[in-house]
């Protein structure tokens, strides 16, 4: 065989300091094979179909995001409720007014109703002939487990509980001053914990659309939900409610709520950033902390005066952080 020296220009460039000696069809096969490696691009399988079911504060985010993160094929299950056919035509998703109209042979079903209704939801989609062997059916309970969609699964669906560790104002916009709390939508799940439990094959393909909506699996076991949730209630609805109390007390001093709310918000914020710097007990301060007794007792009388109840509140925490701090002085 006749050999030939290949001093391709191309070669040179993309195949530094390599010489061809070879055939002159062998030397074109191995520069296309090398060219097409270089060109070649792997193909990204596109999201499967996702419907959403109950389209309240939680599935109106989770349709939104979806949306963002690229799932073409969203369906949005509503009550033609106002607003719920134009969120799908801006979304590009399909609306249904019922369930009856479903039509899905694989991928994604998610139930964002009441915990009440779930177990009706789940009986409704039972009747249904879709494609149930190839359905991941969750909902997004934080307490309830994956026995609640038992109907589903006996159809062949695999199921599991997948609760976003996140709170929903009902109201995509509120003001507070001069503070404005982010519309929940497309951005709202980044970094967002999600507790995940039930059937094993569905626990993976909830991790996976968590991590396409930018959230962070967390896999709980069953009987560990409800504490898991009361978390979520205390790092949320208690901050919430123990910041209506700090604006109650100002509003009895004659500041109004707008401006009670301007006093409050600066304070709060620094106290998230200390306790994400710091953790939650070296950020805590205040009379209960240093142990300044004389100074909680001043607060119990004013506030027995003004707000009893309050009072009584106020005296519980005061005590617990009291006994805590001596726990963890002594240790």
């Amino acid at each position: 065989m006749k050999k030939i020296h290949i001093p391709l220009p191309i070669v040179n460039e993309m195949l530094p300091q390599t010489t061809l000696k070879c055939d002159k069809k062998l030397a074109f096969a191995m520069l296309t094979a090398y060219l097409l490696t270089m060109t070649a691009r792997p193909r990204k399988s596109p999201p499967p179909p996702l419907t959403i079911i109950g389209l309240g504060p939680v599935g109106k985010a989770l349709a939104r995001a979806s949306a963002r993160a690229g799932f073409g094929e969203l369906t949005l299950v509503g009550r033609r409720r106002t607003g719920e056919q134009t969120l799908a035509r801006a979304l590009k998703a399909r609306y249904l007014p019922d369930l009856s109209r479903l039509a899905q042979d694989h991928g994604f079903i998610v139930i964002c109703v009441e915990d009440s209704q779930i177990a009706s939801v789940s009986r409704q989609l039972a009747r249904l002939k879709i494609g149930w062997s190839r359905l991941t059916v969750l909902h997004t309970s934080g307490v309830l487990g994956g026995d609640v969609l038992k109907a589903v699964a006996s159809k062949g669906a695999v199921v599991a509980a997948w609760h976003p560790y996140m709170t929903f104002p009902k109201l995509s916009v509120r003001r507070a001053g001069s503070a404005t709390l982010p519309e929940s939508g497309a951005g709202l799940f980044w970094g967002v914990t999600f507790g995940v439990s039930g059937d094993p094959r569905a626990v993976r393909a909830a991790n996976r659309l968590t991590r396409a909506l930018g959230g962070r699996p967390l896999r709980l076991r069953e009987q560990d939900r409800i504490l898991y949730h009361l978390s979520a209630v205390l790092a949320c609805g208690f901050v919430a409610a123990d910041l209506g109390m700090a604006v109650r007390v100002l509003k009895s001093i004659g500041l109004s709520k707008k401006r009670a709310l301007e006093t409050v918000l600066p304070i709060t914020s620094q106290t998230l950033k200390n306790v994400a710097e710091l953790g939650p007990r070296r950020a805590l301060t205040g009379p209960a902390v240093r142990g300044d007794l004389e100074t909680i007792r001043k607060h119990l009388r004013a506030l027995k005066k003004s707000d009893p109840h309050l009072a009584r509140v106020y005296a519980a925490v005061s005590r617990h952080l009291l006994k805590r701090n001596a726990l963890m002085t002594f240790l």
